[in-house]
């Protein structure tokens, strides 16, 4: 039986937050090379600093894994569940699932969702229907992988749920990670509303419970990218030109197709239901409750930092990450439990 101590979560969790430091250093040093230096054009410079973002968050978090844990890729979610066929498939189901649930807060969203999209994109709504609408399916599709499911993934599933899953238990690395993901969405896009936030808690629940009961990072991105797929592909376009009626009967629709796809993939369901079940018994309230604690100081930290980032000159900042991620990275593989090996 795995012994879990004070002394072990402390310092797991400083290993997690010395990463997290790295990847904020490296962010800075891309947007700096991609934009200063180099002049890249907006939409480019976006998609390589994500695609950058995304591989060194990967390659870190295997590194340090491999030293301290022994981990493999397959370790790190870099794996199928059964076959690529069949874990696509398994995230269509989860996808479809997710859409049905949160239908009326997607419903209720949509004016406000259409209203950030025409305040971003508002060259590309002047364009008629029949070119808006496949276009912005192919951009969504690009850039909601790229941006958004690909280094989040890695990130959030591969790494931080996978590290307290295996060092602690199911329910830790599910509730830090589910904390971590969806109400940090509150920092990193000022633009929302507290409604839109919320949105996010459903979706990561879906994916961080997927997470668990294939291990597989590509039914998780397939689930994280078509989840957000419908409503800016269809439903925002047809919103933005004023069919609003349209909008709602075509998101209307499409709960339907997707109510069948639930149905065909009832056995991905059903397996989903038995892990969730699984992944509690396994872990027991406690265990439980130190995960939403771990996700609740995390949060904290997520503001204590912006706010710290914005009272002092980007030096300083950039000076105090960088001891802070050399001291919290060093103290973690100082660290050595008596019991297991992190």
């Amino acid at each position: 039986m795995m012994v879990i101590t004070k002394g072990k979560i402390f310092f797991l969790y400083l290993e997690y937050l010395g990463l997290s430091g790295a990847l904020g250093l490296f962010a800075a040093f891309i947007h700096y090379l991609l934009g200063d230096l180099l002049g890249i054009a907006e939409l480019v410079n976006i998609l390589l600093y994500w695609l950058l973002y995304s591989l060194v968050a990967a390659v870190l978090a295997y590194v340090v894994r491999r030293i301290k844990g022994g981990w493999t890729w397959k370790d790190l979610g870099f794996r199928t569940h059964r076959s690529w066929g069949r874990d696509i498939w398994y995230g269509f189901v989860i996808a479809s699932l997710i859409y049905i649930l949160t239908f009326p807060l997607e419903v209720t969203l949509l004016p406000s969702v259409a209203k950030l999209a025409a305040d971003s994109m508002s060259s590309l709504l002047q364009l008629s229907l029949i070119v808006l609408i496949p276009a912005v399916g192919i951009l969504s599709l690009i850039f909601g992988f790229i941006t958004g499911a690909f280094h989040e993934e890695i990130w959030y599933r591969g790494y931080l749920q996978g590290l307290f899953t295996r060092e602690a238990a199911p329910a830790v690395g599910f509730f830090f990670s589910l904390i971590i993901f969806s109400l940090g969405h509150y920092f990193s896009h000022p633009e929302w509303s507290l409604l839109n936030v919320l949105n996010t808690v459903p979706h990561a629940i879906f994916y961080c419970l997927a997470f668990y009961a294939t291990g597989s990072l590509l039914v998780c991105m397939v689930i994280h990218t078509l989840s957000s797929f419908i409503i800016p592909t269809i439903a925002i376009p047809l919103y933005s030109k004023g069919l609003h009626g349209e909008s709602y009967i075509i998101m209307a629709i499409f709960w339907g197709v997707f109510l069948v796809i639930c149905i065909l993939g009832k056995e991905e369901i059903r397996e989903l239901i038995l892990k969730t079940i699984e992944l509690f018994k396994k872990s027991g309230w406690k265990m439980s409750l130190l995960g939403i604690l771990l996700g609740v100081i995390g949060l904290l930290f997520v503001w204590g930092r912006q706010v710290f980032q914005s009272q002092v000159n980007r030096g300083i900042y950039l000076l105090v990450l960088s001891a802070f991620t050399v001291l919290a990275l060093g103290a973690s593989f100082l660290y050595k439990s008596r019991n297991s090996k992190i």
